[in-house]
């Protein structure tokens, strides 16, 4: 089988497969309250890391 006929064979097997069905939507469940600690961008998970770094050893200024 050449390549290009090959690709071809891929390319028709895909376009016949029925489409998906979308994902349901994701809710995130939280636990101890409805809100982020004051200061902490979830959007920064390091943050997170850093936060707890201090709670446990101090700060690297203290």
């Amino acid at each position: 089988m050449s390549v290009s006929a090959f690709i071809a064979k891929i390319l028709d097997d895909a376009l016949k497969r029925p489409a998906r069905e979308p994902a349901p939507p994701f809710r995130l469940i939280t636990v101890g309250g409805v809100r982020a600690r004051p200061g902490v961008a979830l959007d920064r998970p390091r943050a997170l890391d850093a936060l707890d770094d201090e709670t446990l050893y101090g700060s690297e200024n203290g």
